[in-house]
């Protein structure tokens, strides 16, 4: 079990502010996580932000304003009791060490217009698993 490998995660901002998390496989010392590293979360932001922009994309057209402040409201209360907002990704720790000394494909993966970077976390995880930076 602690041979287990590791992937690392960092979060970068591009010139306009947007988050851009890179994933990739960790030095083979980095096996066990020391006291530098923690956990990376599931969700980037609280699962409520990642849930209200969804309803934002999707219902802002079909309902007025005032609906959906309501339903945004409720669903965010909601969010913050579920076990998701908790959740960590497996074997994935922010400040990990990357692999040194040797060349390791690239996978440029974008979300879409409809997406967030968070849904797509742990197809993320399973590439740098792989020995794919992501």
């Amino acid at each position: 079990q602690g041979s287990q490998a590791r992937v690392g995660v960092r979060e970068l901002r591009n010139s306009n502010g947007a988050a851009i998390r890179i994933f990739y496989p960790a030095a083979e010392d980095a096996s066990v996580p020391g006291p530098s590293s923690k956990p990376a979360p599931m969700f980037r932001n609280s699962l409520a932000v990642f849930v209200e922009g969804y309803m934002h994309t999707f219902l802002k057209p079909a309902v007025p304003p005032f609906v959906l402040s309501a339903l945004t409201f409720l669903v965010s209360c909601l969010a913050l009791m579920s076990p998701l907002q908790r959740t960590k990704l497996p074997r994935c720790f922010e400040g990990l060490d990357a692999k040194k000394g040797e060349k390791l494909p690239l996978v440029l993966w974008s979300h879409g217009l409809t997406g967030t970077g968070c849904e797509h976390g742990s197809l993320a995880l399973a590439l740098a698993l792989k020995g794919n930076v992501v």
